[in-house]
């Protein structure tokens, strides 16, 4: 599982299909746009956990 901040409409798109869960600490420590997505079991589902994480990364680091 990775855990990571995501913007409210990818929270919601990653745990409506699935490919995630919100954080168990969501409230209480973390950030609400935290989600732990769920490890992939094949090639297609690493494609779309990268597609995650590269979504994450730039929603993180946007100015």
């Amino acid at each position: 599982m990775a855990t990571s901040p995501c913007s409210p409409r990818a929270r919601c798109r990653v745990v409506a299909k699935a490919w995630g869960t919100p954080h168990p600490w969501l409230d209480t420590r973390l950030n609400r746009r935290v989600v732990m997505a769920f490890g992939p079991r094949d090639t297609e589902e690493l494609e779309t956990m990268a597609g995650i994480v590269a979504a994450s990364h730039t929603y993180a680091t946007a100015d």
